[in-house]
């Protein structure tokens, strides 16, 4: 099969898969399956917001960052039950989950054995996200750090924490 053709079945598998999860609804907003809404941001732009916010706040607030995006997402995915996959080739069948997810979203790619990331993602935004990857493929909390090699490039450390996993918090529900 040539490059051209592998391409197009590629963005035609994703294609299908974003498909499967979203909808517009009737009044112009993106939905998942769960009929959440969702928002997309153009990766510049939301920099471009994010180092405002962090202006005007006079504060780094990269940690925040990291934290909110662990807890949506760890509100996501035990949600959706996205790691439970029964016993039978559990840490390679959730590694996959992982790898769709993350390709499915945009987010780049998370190597979990290497603790490394490449996405084009912010550092704090991206690790948060791997955070939750990582704790749910080993059901136990664990504390990060991230060193960004380069724009494109984190390396995490992880450590285990004493914490337990508890059950997320609802999201919150805005008057807007």
């Amino acid at each position: 099969m040539s490059v051209t053709n592998e391409s197009k079945n590629d963005s035609h598998e994703l294609y299908s898969t974003l498909r499967a999860e979203f909808c517009l609804a009737s009044d112009g907003s993106i939905r998942d399956r769960s009929r959440r809404g969702w928002m997309i941001w153009n990766i510049s732009h939301f920099q471009l917001w994010w180092n405002a916010l962090e202006t005007m706040a006079n504060v780094p607030l990269g940690r925040k960052l990291m934290n909110c995006s662990a807890d949506q997402e760890e509100h996501m995915v035990s949600e959706n039950s996205l790691f439970d996959v029964g016993w039978f080739m559990k840490k390679k069948r959730q590694r996959d989950i992982v790898d769709r997810r993350w390709e499915m979203l945009g987010w780049g790619k998370f190597d979990i054995t290497k603790s490394r990331i490449s996405s084009h993602l912010m550092a704090p935004l991206c690790s948060g996200f791997a955070l939750v990857a990582k704790e749910n493929v080993l059901s136990n909390r664990q504390r990060i750090q991230w060193q960004q090699l380069s724009n494109t490039h984190i390396e995490l450390d992880f450590e285990p924490s004493p914490n337990t996993i508890d059950k997320s918090p609802p999201e919150p529900s805005f008057f807007w």
